[in-house]
């Protein structure tokens, strides 16, 4: 599959995205609701805490986990939705006067839902950014508006994509991959403090505060958490392919599909092996200095 392939097969998807009506009023529903809680946090009758308004990188990082929660399930919906379509319609055959392989034309897809969210994530924040800069007190920064959205919103659009993927795949049945994806969104939500951050696929707890003297602070905790997600996500993607029901048209595509899934999975088990690790540490460390 060329470069050319790729690239109309996520614009044609893209474009069925941007002009579903119930996408466009979601989309305008989720930044009403942002700015609303924008106003809350800086608005000083509100009563609302302080550090909402005396942290440069508060209000993103507010707008980015919110932005997690709502694109995780829309993201499983949409990639949910088009493996029914094609498996109903068999567009992929009937329609596309090419022949795609398999990785190709899932990489494509979730090319065109990335994109397609992607424009909306920025233009959320851009809102954001505008109100924050020019009607609240609060200090302003840019690097939490570019740095949030990587290591918040890119991992969680990759996973909950590649898993809800796979899901349908093995379990042909697009209800039942909604309920697990709605189960796992509510206990990542629910459960995701403390210890069990691992598994919060959303970001809604992971410490990602951004200063304006040392950043984050703990790079190297993102970076593990959020690159094994990244991995998982791009691993179940490359598994969805090669257990897709169509004919593979490709060995070396498959070959190669098969390289990925391995590689990245095994890479998302190692990282996060080596972050519950160093978490496991760094407790016994304080057990051990509270007992001294």
């Amino acid at each position: 599959m060329t470069l050319t392939g790729w690239w109309a097969v996520a614009r044609f998807e893209g474009r069925l995205l941007w002009r579903s009506w119930a996408f466009r009023l979601s989309a305008l529903a989720a930044v009403g609701f942002l700015l609303l809680i924008q106003i809350l946090f800086t608005a000083p009758f509100t009563g609302a805490p302080f550090s909402f308004r005396s942290f440069s990188g508060a209000l993103p990082l507010t707008a980015v986990r919110l932005l997690n929660l709502y694109l995780g399930l829309v993201t499983a919906l949409l990639a949910t939705e088009f493996v029914k379509r094609d498996r109903q319609l068999d567009t992929s055959e009937a329609v596309l006067a090419n022949s795609f392989t398999n990785p190709g034309y899932l990489a494509a897809k979730m090319l065109g839902i990335g994109l397609a969210l992607g424009g909306l994530v920025a233009a959320v924040l851009a809102v954001v950014a505008a109100n924050h800069r020019f009607f609240t007190d609060s200090p302003f920064a840019w690097q939490p508006y570019v740095f949030l959205p990587l290591a918040g919103t890119l991992p969680t659009l990759v996973l909950t994509s590649g898993l809800a993927c796979l899901l349908i795949t093995l379990l042909r049945s697009q209800a039942v991959v909604l309920v697990l994806m709605l189960g796992l969104w509510a206990a990542a939500v629910f459960a995701g403090e403390g210890r069990f951050q691992l598994f919060d696929i959303f970001a809604f707890w992971i410490p990602m505060a951004w200063s304006d003297f040392v950043g984050f602070g703990n790079e190297e905790q993102l970076v593990r958490v959020r690159g094994a997600h990244l991995l998982a996500g791009l691993g179940s993607m490359a598994a969805a392919a090669l257990l897709t029901p169509r004919l593979r048209q490709s060995p070396a595509a498959n070959a190669a599909a098969a390289v990925v899934a391995a590689v990245c999975l095994g890479g998302a088990v190692w990282t996060g092996a080596a972050y519950l690790e160093d978490r496991l540490a760094a407790r016994e460390s304080r057990e051990h200095l509270v007992s001294l």
